[in-house]
């Protein structure tokens, strides 16, 4: 079965005559600065990351001393809906987090530290 697919670009053909000036020319710019706007977005993620660990990668060199990054990162940071769900669920021991030697001025952000104490029932000796 086929899918008939349009595209935004259709969608300005369609309505460059006939549609809102405004819409029109919304869509036009956006259009133009896509290729610009998905560049910086790929350029920003992961700029901040020296290294990628897990977290149990993360909490077995925070106990033994040996942690060279003490801050790391999770999309919408230490309260977020994501890092909640690793925890919950037990996949922060095999996700990669971002990690970093200094602290990063970003709401995603936080001390190593923070996350082993949320983690740490389920490190602690007969904790799983």
């Amino acid at each position: 079965m086929s899918v008939r697919t349009i595209t935004w670009e259709t969608l300005l053909d369609v309505y460059a005559d006939v549609g809102a000036p405004y819409f029109v020319e919304v869509l036009r710019v956006a259009l133009a600065r896509y290729p610009a706007l998905l560049a910086k977005r790929e350029m920003v993620f992961g700029a901040n990351a020296e290294a990628r660990w897990t977290g149990e990668e993360i909490v077995r060199q925070y106990q033994a001393g040996t942690l060279t990054h003490p801050w790391m990162g999770r999309r919408n940071g230490l309260a977020g809906a994501e890092l909640r769900e690793d925890i919950t669920s037990g996949a922060w021991r095999t996700v990669r987090y971002e990690c970093s030697s200094k602290g990063v001025d970003n709401r995603n952000w936080f001390a190593v530290a923070e996350f082993v104490a949320r983690v740490q029932p389920a490190v602690a000796p007969g904790g799983g």
